[in-house]
Formats: C-alpha cells, structure tokens, sequence
C-alpha cells in the first residue's frame, strides 16, 4: 500500500479545502518547459 503522510512537499497542498485552486490552475496552464523549471527551482530549495 502507498500511504500519503505529507512527507513528501507536494503533498500537503492537496489537503486545503481548495484554498490552492488559483495556484494550482495557474501551473496547469504553464507550458510543460515551464512547469519542468518550477519544479526544478523548488526542488532546489
């Protein structure tokens, strides 16, 4: 089984009662290059 406990950061953000949907929208709507360098830059930090 795979449980979801948060440890991992793109987790949490899908337990907000949809409080993240402007920001969520907004990164769907990157190009895929785009998204791959957010990814990226936050994965970095």
């Amino acid at each position: 089984m795979n449980y979801t406990l948060g440890r991992e950061w793109r987790t949490p953000p899908l337990w907000h009662g949809g409080e993240a949907d402007t920001a969520r929208m907004r990164f769907l709507h990157l190009s895929k290059e785009e998204q791959a360098t957010l990814l990226k830059l936050l994965e970095s930090l």
